[in-house]
């Protein structure tokens, strides 16, 4: 017999007194703008992240004892990008922004110890979050407990994009989500945005598509209730879906073209999977290094390479390094599932303990994609097995588990077909 071990409510986090203004902005009056789209866990932490619809992130840590907790810590991040290059931002006069961003830079963010610092210049409708932090007391019971909220706002009349992956690694201390426009990580453990890119900068100056900034758009100003979502490619009717449906519709609707040698004006390239992992950064190195892995929605993996500093006292004030190292495998399909084996073939775990990692030998990378997987060995980055897994259909769901017999990749297709390799 089943029994429910654990309840979780998100809702109680955000303020729930909404204005009639905003209840009559909402284009989809009884959707959930507090419901849960993504989640991530760590079992040996007990640390908890989830990614809500109105494109926010919730970082819980586990506690035997109850708490009240003064002000809900925020961070606000600014996720826009492949503004048009001949309107500048507010629709008017202001600074001028060019199409492609400039490597390296990171849009604004805001600081955890207040609430959401709406009171900057909002008249261009930017700084907006889609849900609003309480300000009052949170009584806390034994159990997860809010430890930060990360909120996507709006930028230059545009909304939020909703989170389409999300990640935690409790060794590192790290979380990092991302959604069509570009990723984020955020530094839990000193409540800061440690790196805020776009897809375009994530590929530098090795960008592989051929990439035209949008058309105008039209400035709006941001409703303050939920935010929509699939803009750029849903009807009003589509917008502000719940998880379930939002995932089944997007799953049916996205191109399934073998080969991409450009891409639309109105089509982004969405960060669909991550994996942390101390792996071979860079072709040829010759030790391991913490290591985030970036699936996207045009089959790319890229690797971003992770300076962290010493535990104890430094890990509290030094910053966290990221660098992009570049390119790791194109595949057909979206990136699903990507996964790391020891030079015997075992699995590795995600880095949440780095002594248990096999240490300096090689290692062999698992990249598992809508139409295609693919077997790298590291640190040649020398591809030693591809497989073709379905043309007529495309995967839904894919996994790299252990059985008694080894290591497999277990897919399940559209057409209703579970598939294992070996």
């Amino acid at each position: 017999m089943l029994q429910v071990l654990y309840k979780l409510k998100t809702a109680k986090v955000f303020d729930r007194n909404r204005s009639k203004e905003d209840k009559g902005s909402t284009e989809v009056a009884d959707e959930d703008p507090f419901a849960i789209q993504i989640m991530a866990w760590c079992p040996e932490s007990r640390m908890l992240c989830v990614a809500g619809v109105s494109a926010n992130v919730i970082i819980y840590r586990f506690s035997k004892l109850e708490v009240t907790t003064e002000v809900v810590q925020l961070l606000e991040v600014r996720m826009q990008y492949e503004l048009n290059e001949t309107e500048s931002p507010d629709g008017g006069g202001g600074e001028q922004t060019s199409a492609h961003p400039t490597p390296g830079a990171s849009p604004q963010t805001s600081g955890p110890p207040s609430h959401p610092s709406t009171s900057s210049n909002n008249s261009d409708g930017g700084n907006i979050p889609c849900l609003k932090v309480r300000s009052t007391p949170l009584k806390q019971s034994p159990g997860y407990q809010v430890d930060l909220v990360v909120q996507s706002v709006w930028v230059s009349g545009e909304p939020p994009q909703q989170i389409t992956s999300l990640a935690l690694n409790s060794s590192y201390g790290l979380v990092v989500f991302g959604n069509s426009n570009g990723l984020a990580v955020v530094d839990y453990i000193q409540k800061m945005v440690v790196l805020n890119l776009g897809t375009v900068e994530l590929y530098g100056s090795n960008d592989p598509y051929q990439r035209q900034p949008r058309s105008p758009r039209k400035t709006r100003q941001p409703s303050g209730g939920l935010c929509d979502i699939n803009e750029y490619s849903a009807t009003s009717e589509d917008r502000c879906k719940s998880p379930t449906s939002d995932h089944r519709d997007n799953s049916f609707s996205r191109s399934r073209s073998s080969s991409v040698t450009s891409i639309d004006k109105e089509a982004r390239e969405a960060i669909n999977s991550f994996y942390f992992c101390e792996t071979f950064a860079r072709k040829g190195d010759c030790s391991l290094t913490p290591c985030l892995y970036v699936g996207t929605s045009l089959g790319t993996v890229l690797v971003l390479a992770l300076t962290l500093p010493s535990a104890g006292e430094q890990r509290q004030l030094q910053p966290v390094i990221i660098s992009p190292t570049g390119i790791l495998v194109r595949l057909k399909g979206s990136i699903m599932r990507m996964s790391f084996l020891g030079s015997a073939g075992s699995l590795l775990p995600s880095a949440f303990e780095p002594c248990s990692q096999e240490l300096n030998e090689s290692q062999f990378a698992v990249v598992c994609s809508e139409k295609q997987a693919k077997v790298l060995s590291l640190p040649s980055q020398t591809c030693i097995y591809k497989h073709s897994i379905t043309e007529t259909s495309f995967i839904l769901r894919a996994d790299v588990v252990q059985m008694n017999q080894g290591v497999c990749v277990a897919c399940f297709c559209a057409n209703g077909h579970i598939m294992t390799l070996r």
